[in-house]
């Protein structure tokens, strides 16, 4: 293996073996072993080094490309899935409106009643929590006897 030796000695080699691609130095040895060529010449190891980083670049390019398809994929799963369930939900909601033979105006009734009826225990806890904050009770009068406060006292909110 002479010409190994010789490639070895030549700087172009140290900065072949920077770009230390499986790719490259698998081409690079098969010609050497092959003794196609016994020496490499600059501009046979600057071509080389070129093609195979542009081969580099293009691997990176699909790779991202096949990436961003995966995503894409994925999010169209997850909104065919949603679709789905929505169809699903409307399916649903016209079984509801031919049983009870509606038209459409009452559907659209039947719909928010049915919604106001689900939301009905959210509004109740949120009007729970508004109501807990507020004073239940005014002071109205005030009595002081020798040892004691009297408080006259109405009821501010009444259900």
């Amino acid at each position: 293996m002479p010409a190994l030796k010789l490639l070895k000695r030549t700087p172009q080699y140290h900065l072949f073996q920077i770009y230390n691609h499986f790719t490259i130095q698998s081409k690079v040895f098969n010609m050497i072993i092959n003794k196609k060529i016994k020496l490499l010449n600059k501009s046979i190891l600057s071509n080389l080094m070129q093609r195979s980083l542009i081969e580099m670049k293009q691997k990176q390019s699909i790779l991202k490309i096949y990436q961003e398809s995966m995503k894409i994929e994925q999010n169209n799963k997850i909104t065919e899935v949603q679709e789905e369930s929505q169809l699903e939900k409307i399916k649903h909601i016209e079984l509801g409106i031919k049983r009870q033979g509606l038209q459409r105006v009452q559907v659209y009734k039947w719909y928010w009643d049915r919604k106001e009826e689900l939301l009905k225990p959210q509004k109740q806890r949120f009007e729970f929590d508004r109501y807990a904050n507020q004073k239940l009770f005014q002071i109205t009068k005030v009595q002081v006897n020798q040892n004691r406060k009297v408080f006259e006292v109405n009821r501010v909110n009444s259900d």
